[in-house]
């Protein structure tokens, strides 16, 4: 999606990538437009009604290098330790950390770039900055294995907090997509109709829905394919005859998916030797016990617990999330 943006505004040194102190004036600029997630991320996650500053804050984390995801929850997250006292007003450098501030935003992602003052703590991510401010902070830190959170509530979609949990790269909402099946698109080939729908907000049913999702998201993630093809309806089948076309292989729709459960081990027990086990395969507290006061979701929590031991049992991993000797034998990966 391409925008042809006039910036109104001044912005002052915020804007200039080499902090030279000069103003700068973005005039006609054609720049890409933010997609869902950024305007999200920059927008109402850090209360900021200024589009123009969400359109310059995209530009310059495409032109940067930075996840804009990460970078709009990494920015809420400081926000809220400065208010709460626990990031000290002494270590801000100056910048007005509070909500609906793009100038400090944009002048964050610069000296996030340039690995200076502020965003010389803010680039490292929530978890690193968590760690760094202490256990208090801990509530506010939206993140499951060092990735920071999209703006997919797994308290609306409750697969969701098991794909977020169990996902071998954190808090992504690729590694599944389960919520668009959660939400009524059907997937014929994987066992979900018009018949056999799921509800968004129970905690039953979930498990296999995400084991299975895991493991066709893998064979994309192998393949290159955007994995919105899903949204299409295009299931492992029809994937199996593309993959057999190019490559005069014979697979079937279930050898694919063996395929895909094989990556998604191989993951997990690289993993393992980095530490990782059950005690990670969690969501914020925030998200697991505080549920939402309004719109069709007010008053649902997801039984993470309950989800994450079906999903162990289904996966033939232990209860702490180790992958059994029988299960790598079977996939071949002994």
């Amino acid at each position: 999606m391409i925008a042809d943006t006039i910036f109104k505004k001044h912005y002052a040194c915020y804007a200039c990538p080499i902090s030279c102190g000069k103003e700068v004036f973005f005039n006609k600029k054609v720049v890409h437009g933010p997609e869902y997630e950024t305007l999200s991320a920059f927008g109402s996650l850090l209360l900021n009604e200024d589009l123009d500053s969400i359109v310059m804050m995209n530009d310059l984390c495409n032109r940067y290098g930075i996840d804009t995801i990460s970078l709009g929850v990494a920015i809420a997250f400081a926000i809220e330790a400065s208010e709460k006292n626990i990031l000290k007003n002494e270590n801000l450098f100056g910048i007005d950390l509070t909500w609906g501030k793009p100038e400090a935003y944009i002048a964050i992602i610069n000296q996030i770039a340039s690995n200076t003052q502020l965003g010389k703590l803010i680039g490292q991510g929530v978890k690193y900055m968590s760690e760094l401010l202490g256990d208090e902070s801990k509530e506010y830190a939206i993140h499951t294995k060092g990735l920071e959170y999209p703006m997919h509530d797994p308290r609306a979609y409750t697969g969701m907090a098991l794909s977020y949990a169990t996902a071998n790269r954190g808090a992504c909402h690729l590694e599944s997509l389960s919520y668009m099946v959660e939400s009524g698109l059907p997937m014929k080939e994987l066992g979900y109709d018009e018949k056999n729908k799921i509800d968004p907000h129970t905690s039953t049913q979930k498990a296999e829905l995400v084991v299975k999702l895991q493991n066709f998201m893998n064979v994309f993630n192998a393949l290159g394919l955007c994995k919105f093809l899903l949204a299409g309806r295009v299931g492992p089948e029809t994937v199996a005859d593309w993959v057999n076309m190019v490559t005069g292989w014979n697979l079937s729709k279930e050898e694919l998916l063996k395929i895909g459960e094989r990556l998604h081990n191989l993951k997990r027990m690289y993993n393992i030797k980095l530490g990782i086990s059950r005690k990670d395969d969690t969501i914020p507290p925030r998200l697991l016990e505080l549920a939402r006061n309004d719109g069709l979701a007010a008053g649902v929590l997801p039984d993470l617990d309950h989800m994450l031991t079906e999903y162990y049992q289904i996966r033939q991993w232990d209860q702490q999330g180790i992958p059994t000797k029988d299960k790598l034998l079977e996939l071949k990966l002994e």
